[in-house]
C-alpha cells in the first residue's frame, strides 16, 4: 500500500499542468527595443498597418493605438547579399543590417541603420556570456514539425503529438557553461508517391538542444550537420528524397534557469511534496527493517527440511559408481552419434577403451567406431580431393610459368637481333655520311692536282653535286624528324583520349605520310605507337559492335516481352480506354496519369491511338497550371508586399493583373484603378487571391471573360513580366494558361 501511494504521488507531481500564454511581439519604437505581449486578439503591427507573426493571414489589431509608429522585428529577413535574393534567419533581438557593398535588407524601413552585431552582414545576435556557471534546463535532441505540406497540402493534422511538441522525457540539465539552442530548419524535396510518381515537400523543423560556445559560433558547421542527419533520418524512414533544398538558422539562446514548459521541469518540487516523500521514504524504510528483523529471526531457528527426496535421486545416490560411469560414457555416445561430429566421437570412443568398457555398451560403441570409421573416410577422401585439386592447379601454374620465361626468353633474343640490326644500320649511315662528307673534298683535290682543265672543271661540278645531295639529304632527315613528330603527337593524343574518330584520324595521318618512306622502319616509338593506336582502334570497335549487338538482343527482348505484355493485356483495352477517355472529358489529372501509366506498362500506346496521345498533352498542360498554382500558393509574404506597396507599378504588372483578376470574375471598370487591385490582394479567407487562384474552374469562364483576360494581356511575355516583378509574373503565366486551356476545351481537345 505504500509503494501504490508513492507511486501515485510522483504521478500527481509530474502531471502536465495547463499553462495560460500569450503571443509575444518584439518591437522597435522610436529606437527602444521592448517586448509586447498580446493577447488573444491583439498583433504584432508595422507602420501603422497590420502585420501578425507566425499567423497565416494578417488580421486587424485590436486597438488602433497599437499600431502607431511602431515596427516588428521578424524572425527571418529577405536579403539581398551580392545581388543574389535569399531568405536569413534572424533571432530574438537580432537585426538585419545594412553595410555598403556587402548585404543589405530588402525594402527596410526603420531598422536596416540598426546593426545588431557589426561587420557580421545580416545575422543573429547572441550575447551570452561564457564565463557564468549556470545550470540550464533544455529540450535536449528534441525535433519537432511546425509545418509539413505534400504538393501544397497540409498534413500537420495526420502528424503524432511527439511529432508536434517537445516531450518532457527529454528535458535534461545542460552543462555548467552550456546554454538551450533552438534551430529552426525548412526542407524542401521530392519523393516517390503510390502512384508511381513524385510529390513535393515542405517542412519546417525546430531542434533544441544544449550547446556550447563553440557550437553557437559556427552556425553554418552545426546546420550542416543538422540538415544532413534529418535528410539522412527521411531516407532511412523510405521516402527517398530528390532535388533536396534547405534553409537553417538559429532562432534563439536560452540562458534561464528554464528553458522549457513549468509542466515540464524537473528537479522542481513544491515543499509539502518533498515533506510527503520523505515520510513515504521513512515508511518505506521501517517496514524493510521489520521485515529483515522477522526473517533473521525465522533463520535462527533450526527447521526440518519438509521436501521429499526424489525415488530416482534416491536412486542415483545408491548406484554403483562403475554403472554411473556407464550410463555416463552411453550419454556421450548417443549425443556424439546424433551430432555426428567426429571430434566428439573420437573423444568418446577414446574414453571408453580407456576404461575399459567396450563390452558394456558393445552395440553402441560399435555404432560410434562405424560412424567415425565412415566420418574418417570421408574426411579423407575430401582431403585426398583437396590435394589432387592443388596438385593439378600448381601443374598447369608452372605449366604457364615456363610458357611465359619461353616467351620472354624469344622477345629478347628478338630484341637483341632487332638491336644489332639498328646498330648496322647506324654504322651503314655513318659510313654514308662520311663518305658524303670526304668525297667532295676528294674530288677537289683531284681537280687542283689535274693538269687538263676540263678534268679540274669536272672534278668541281662532281663537288657541287656532292654537296649540293647532302643538303637535300639533311633536308629531307629534317622534314622526315618533323614529320615522325607530328605523327608521334597525333597517335599519342589519340591513344590518350580512347575515341574511335580520334584514332581513326591518326591512324590514317601516319598511313600517308608514311607511305613509301621508311619512317616507321627506323623510327622505333614511331612504330610503337602504331601500334598501340591499331589495338586501341581494334578494341573499341569490337567493343562498340559488341554493345551494339547488346542493344540489338535487348531492344528485341523489350519488343518480345512488350508484345507478351501486350497480348495478355488486351482483355483490359477497354478498361484502360474509359480511364482515358473520362480523363480527358473530366480533365481530371488522376484519371489521365492512371491511364497513361497503365497503357505504358501493357504496350497498348499504339491501341489506344489517338486517345492516348491527347491524353499526355492535356496532362502536360494541366501538370503545368497546378505547378503554377503552387507556385502562387507558396508565394512568400515580402514578394506579395512588394507587388501591394507599389504606388505607380509599371504597365506589364498592371495588364498581367488585370488579366488575372477577369479570370476571377472581377468588372473590367472595377480594375482601372490600381488601389481596387491592391484592395483584392489584400483580402483573406475565402475571397483570398490565392484561394481564388486554386478554386476556379474553366467551366465559371465564360467567351467573354477569356477574350477580355487576352485582349488585356496581348503583347505581353513572361519574361517582360518578370522583369518588372517577381510575384505578378506568377499570375501572368495562370492566366495565359487558363486562356489557352480554355480555347482547347473549346475545341474539343
Amino acid at each position: 500500500m505504500v509503494l501504490s501511494l508513492l507511486v501515485l504521488c510522483f504521478t500527481l507531481l509530474q502531471s502536465p499542468a495547463t499553462v495560460s500564454g500569450s503571443e509575444v511581439c518584439y518591437n522597435n519604437f522610436n529606437g527602444q527595443n521592448t517586448t509586447t505581449n498580446c493577447t488573444g486578439s491583439e498583433y504584432c503591427c508595422r507602420n501603422g498597418e497590420s502585420y501578425a507573426i507566425n499567423l497565416e493571414e494578417n488580421e486587424v489589431c485590436s486597438t488602433e493605438e497599437s499600431c502607431a509608429n511602431t515596427t516588428d522585428i521578424p524572425t527571418s529577413c529577405l536579403i539581398s547579399v551580392d545581388g543574389v535574393e535569399s531568405m536569413y534567419g534572424c533571432g530574438t533581438g537580432a537585426y538585419c543590417c545594412h553595410e555598403q557593398g556587402r548585404a543589405f535588407f530588402y525594402r527596410a524601413v526603420q531598422w536596416e541603420d540598426v546593426c545588431g552585431f557589426p561587420g557580421s552582414g545580416c545575422g543573429p545576435v547572441f550575447e551570452v556570456d561564457w564565463s557564468v556557471e549556470r545550470e540550464v534546463q533544455c529540450y535536449d535532441a528534441c525535433a519537432t514539425i511546425s509545418k509539413m505540406t505534400v504538393d501544397g497540402i497540409g498534413y500537420l493534422a495526420f502528424l503524432e503529438t511527439d511529432d508536434l511538441e517537445c516531450s518532457k522525457d527529454t528535458v535534461k540539465k545542460c552543462g555548467s557553461y552550456e546554454v538551450c539552442l533552438s534551430t529552426k530548419t525548412e526542407l524542401m524535396f521530392d519523393s516517390p508517391n503510390v502512384l508511381g510518381g513524385t510529390s513535393e515537400y515542405l517542412m519546417t523543423f525546430t531542434y533544441r538542444s544544449c550547446a556550447a560556445a563553440e557550437v553557437v559560433s559556427d552556425q553554418d558547421l552545426y546546420c550542416g550537420e543538422l540538415v544532413k542527419g534529418i535528410t539522412e533520418g527521411l531516407n532511412y524512414e523510405g521516402m527517398t528524397l530528390s532535388d533536396v533544398e534547405s534553409y537553417c538558422a538559429f532562432q534563439d539562446v536560452c540562458t534561464d534557469d528554464y528553458c522549457v514548459a513549468e509542466s515540464d521541469r524537473i528537479g522542481d518540487f513544491p515543499a509539502w511534496a518533498i515533506v510527503l516523500i520523505v515520510l513515504l521514504i521513512l515508511a518505506v524504510i521501517v517496514i524493510i527493517v521489520v521485515i529483515a528483523f522477522c526473517f533473521c529471526r525465522d533463520r535462527g531457528q533450526v527447521q526440518p527440511d519438509p521436501t521429499p527426496v526424489p525415488m530416482e535421486e534416491i536412486i542415483v545416490q545408491q548406484e554403483d559408481p562403475r554403472t554411473r560411469r556407464i550410463r555416463e560414457l552411453e550419454a556421450m555416445l548417443t549425443a556424439a552419434i546424433n551430432a555426428r561430429d567426429m571430434a566428439d566421437l573420437q573423444l568418446a570412443t577414446d574414453a571408453v577403451e580407456e576404461e575399459h568398457m567396450e563390452g558394456e555398451m558393445r552395440e553402441k560403441y560399435d555404432k560410434a567406431c562405424a560412424l567415425l570409421e565412415q566420418l574418417l573416410a570421408r574426411d579423407a577422401e575430401t582431403k585426398r580431393r583437396e590435394l589432387e585439386e592443388a596438385e593439378r592447379e600448381a601443374a598447369e601454374a608452372k605449366r604457364k610459368m615456363e610458357e611465359a620465361e619461353a616467351e620472354v626468353e624469344r622477345r629478347r633474343k628478338a630484341e637483341e637481333e632487332a638491336a644489332r640490326i639498328r646498330e648496322a644500320e647506324r654504322l651503314a649511315e655513318e659510313a654514308r655520311k662520311r663518305w658524303a662528307r670526304i668525297w667532295p673534298r676528294v674530288q677537289v683535290l683531284r681537280a687542283l692536282n689535274a693538269v687538263d682543265a676540263d678534268a679540274k672543271a669536272k672534278a668541281m661540278e662532281a663537288a657541287r653535286r656532292a654537296r649540293e645531295e647532302e643538303e637535300r639529304q639533311k633536308r629531307e632527315e629534317e622534314e622526315r624528324r618533323e614529320r615522325a613528330l607530328a605523327c608521334k603527337k597525333m597517335l599519342r593524343g589519340a591513344v590518350n583520349a580512347n575515341t574511335i574518330e580520334k584514332l581513326e584520324n591518326a591512324i590514317k595521318h601516319t598511313e600517308r605520310e608514311t607511305f613509301q618512306t621508311t619512317l616507321m622502319e627506323h623510327d622505333d616509338e614511331l612504330k610503337r605507337l602504331y601500334a598501340e593506336a591499331r589495338e586501341a582502334l581494334d578494341k573499341l570497335r569490337k567493343e562498340e559492335e559488341e554493345k551494339r549487338l547488346a542493344e540489338e538482343k535487348r531492344l528485341e527482348e523489350e519488343r518480345r516481352i512488350g508484345e507478351e505484355k501486350r497480348q495478355a493485356a488486351l482483355a483490359r483495352l477497354g478498361e484502360i480506354e474509359i480511364i482515358l477517355k473520362r480523363g480527358i472529358s473530366d480533365r481530371n489529372i488522376d484519371l489521365l496519369r492512371s491511364g497513361i501509366k497503365q497503357a505504358d506498362e501493357n504496350y497498348l500506346q499504339k491501341d489506344l491511338f489517338p486517345d492516348y496521345d491527347n491524353a499526355k498533352v492535356l496532362l502536360e498542360r494541366l501538370e503545368k497550371i497546378e505547378k503554377i498554382k503552387k507556385n502562387i500558393m507558396e508565394l512568400k509574404r515580402p514578394l506579395i508586399a512588394e507587388l501591394k506597396s507599389m504606388a505607380n507599378p509599371p504597365v506589364p504588372v498592371i495588364k498581367a493583373m488585370t488579366g488575372a483578376f477577369l479570370l476571377m470574375g472581377e468588372k473590367a471598370s472595377y480594375l482601372k484603378e490600381w488601389n481596387n487591385i491592391v484592395i483584392l490582394l489584400n483580402k483573406t479567407g475565402q475571397l483570398s487571391v490565392k484561394r481564388r487562384v486554386q478554386e476556379l474552374e474553366l467551366d465559371r469562364v465564360t467567351d467573354e471573360i477569356a477574350k477580355s483576360a487576352e485582349d488585356t494581356m496581348f503583347g505581353l511575355s513572361s519574361d517582360e513580366v518578370y522583369e518588372a516583378n517577381q510575384a505578378a509574373s506568377l499570375f501572368y503565366d495562370w492566366a495565359d494558361m487558363i486562356c489557352y486551356e480554355y480555347k482547347q476545351l473549346k475545341n474539343g481537345k
